[in-house]
């Protein structure tokens, strides 16, 4: 599919870091063009643009900080962060300085739109890409707010050595983002939608639903108890204009294809999507490299890619609890995991794991099969009827992997075939246990790219947009901001929306919702009905980056951890040295050291006893 002229435009130049307009241009240059001058004109002006553009990827340049520590997720096979599981972070952790110091280039980068712009006087497009520049802009001080609260609101672009920036209060961090997206939501001159990567008015307006909804938890919302995730609302102001601007996004786009089509390969820039970061192999110099690698990021490890298999790291392998939360008849199970995974002899896309995509039903009707993972509610007698209708390729017979069932249940049954296609075992063992054998647990496949080459794999080779805001998502917001604002019948309607186009049953009450305990094998009622939403958005969101920001958001980062997190074993572990819970990430030792508007008494509770004068 045709990708968007910003990354075919990025293809000529070599962009990096935006300290300064100046780093655009080498240090031998012939023309002896300043920046003002090349930014200036039309052309070198949209240079600028497509890099606030660009700078967005550095945002997920890992996945880590937005789903690490939290109950859907665990690293295995020393992969993972324990750090960021196990809540020992401290201001001088690398990932957090590197997602601070990314989304503070994406705010100049956008800034350097604003600044050039009133010096590209012939230029009649320059107040469209000022208004994208602003949205750009206010995504990135939206990550910034859920991940370090309160921080330094920049509105000019830094091209001195000015290093005073004082730490904004929350209420004027959720202020500023709020007021900026409120016009943007207004505009007349953004485009009502988009599908080519830039803004728009609609993902203006879901963007604010998102920072009303934020706004209306960390403002109107006092905690009772963090191990049992209790709170009190004290005002309904930000919830009511969540809801409302989120139901006027919703309005706009039913639900009407299937969770399947949704995240088809082959429907990329669907209705749903609102807003996504683009790519485009075609247009990259290193294939290997030019891309990301989401499509490798969940899941256990399949087996080498000689053997045919998607390279997954298992930096972030699903939980039960996760695989607990999918119900018989929901679609999203099949939608989201790759439950078969073909087996491979020697050509490559068509066999093995990307034969799924890429190879015609008829082949794959007979095709020799590695991994089948049913859920966990499929019955022994569905598992032996399976077994009897696919006898034929579950021989291994001239194939890389021999076939495996493996149910993803507590605890897990793994049957292992021979390669004559008889069984070898079949046992139980617990699930902890299982995410460390190779293949046991599916892998998400949401993300994948079926032109994924060989020689790609294991890199940054996957070039599948990556969706920042979709329309499920926003039906999800709309019944979180109902249900805080006290409509507790409208939160049911959009949850009910989001279920039934994955054909799960309809709830007829927060109070009626039950799920299954792997642990005490049995279907319990919810605590609290935000525990509702919070099951129906894991469900809906497996591999998105939202968890961690969801639990902080809801006030239930402690009491998921405390239950689902092995790395967490009391609220100690989330506790840092000055007596406070780590509800925020840390600000950088090396920002406060630098920015003489911030010191240590700015540190972020959790974390005040690392950086004491």
């Amino acid at each position: 599919m045709k990708k968007s002229i910003i990354i075919i435009a990025l293809s000529a130049i070599c962009l990096t870091g935006l300290n300064s307009c100046e780093d655009f241009l080498t240090a031998d240059n012939k023309s002896a063009i300043t920046a003002e001058e090349q930014f200036s004109t039309q052309a070198g002006f949209e240079t600028l643009v497509n890099q606030a553009y660009f700078k967005m990827r550095s945002i997920y340049d890992n996945s880590a900080i937005y789903c690490s520590g939290t109950d859907m997720y665990a690293g295995v096979r020393s992969a993972g962060d324990p750090t960021l599981e196990g809540y020992s972070l401290t201001s001088e952790n690398e990932t957090v300085k590197n997602l601070y110091t990314n989304l503070y280039g994406v705010v100049n980068a956008a800034n350097a739109v604003l600044f050039y712009a009133d010096k590209c006087e012939d230029y009649s497009g320059k107040e469209l890409r000022k208004e994208e520049a602003r949205f750009i802009r206010s995504y990135a001080y939206y990550i910034l707010s859920q991940q370090f609260g309160g921080i330094p609101i920049i509105k000019e672009y830094i091209n001195s050595a000015e290093t005073y920036y004082p730490r904004n209060t929350l209420v004027e961090t959720y202020t500023y983002i709020i007021d900026e997206l409120k016009e943007l939501s207004k505009s007349s001159i953004l485009s009502e939608t988009d599908k080519t990567g830039r803004a728009s008015k609609q993902a203006a307006k879901a963007l604010l639903a998102k920072v009303y909804l934020a706004a209306g938890w960390d403002l109107e919302t006092t905690l009772s108890r963090a191990e049992n995730g209790t709170y009190t609302v004290t005002g309904k102001s930000y919830f009511e204009n969540a809801a409302q601007t989120a139901k006027e996004v919703c309005d706009a786009i039913p639900l009407t294809m299937s969770f399947e089509e949704k995240w088809s390969p082959n429907n990329e820039q669907n209705d749903e999507a609102i807003f996504a970061i683009q790519w485009d192999r075609s247009s990259s110099q290193d294939v290997s490299t030019g891309g990301h690698s989401q499509q490798n990021t969940f899941g256990t490890y399949l087996g080498a890619v000689t053997m045919g298999m998607k390279y997954v790291a298992s930096d972030l392998n699903v939980t039960s609890k996760t695989f607990y939360l999918f119900e018989k008849g929901d679609q999203r199970y099949d939608a989201t995991f790759m439950t078969t995974v073909y087996n491979f002899k020697s050509e490559w896309g068509t066999e093995g794991y990307w034969a799924y995509y890429n190879a015609s039903a008829s082949d794959l009707a007979k095709m020799q099969i590695a991994f089948y993972n049913p859920a966990w509610y499929v019955t022994n007698d569905e598992i032996a009827a399976y077994q009897t209708a696919h006898a034929s390729q579950l021989n291994s017979t001239g194939a890389m992997s021999p076939a495996q069932i493996i149910r993803t249940s507590e605890p897990v049954r793994w049957i292992l075939y021979k390669t004559d296609g008889t069984v070898s075992s079949d046992t139980e063992i617990d699930y902890r246990s299982a995410l460390t054998k190779v293949g046991t647990i599916p892998a998400v496949k949401k993300f994948d790219d079926p032109q994924t080459s060989k020689e790609a794999a294991t890199g940054n080779g996957c070039y599948r947009d990556f969706v920042l805001l979709n329309a499920s998502e926003i039906y999800l917001i709309a019944a979180e901001a109902y249900l805080m604002a006290g409509n507790e019948s409208a939160a049911l309607g959009y949850l009910n929306s989001v279920r039934n186009r994955a054909g799960a049953a309809a709830l007829t009450s927060f109070a009626g919702y039950t799920r299954f305990d792997p642990e005490d094998k049995v279907y319990a009622s919810a605590d609290q009905a935000i525990d509702v939403i919070l099951d129906e958005r894991a469900r809906e969101l497996v591999g998105e980056y939202y968890r961690w920001m969801d639990l902080r958001r809801t006030r239930q980062l402690v009491k998921y951890n405390l239950r689902w997190n092995s790395s967490v074993t009391s609220v100690n572990s989330m506790t840092g040295g000055d007596g406070n819970i780590k509800w925020y990430r840390p600000i950088p030792a090396d920002e406060i050291g630098l920015n003489t508007g911030i010191d240590s008494k700015d540190q972020n509770p959790g974390y005040t006893a690392d950086t004491a004068e």
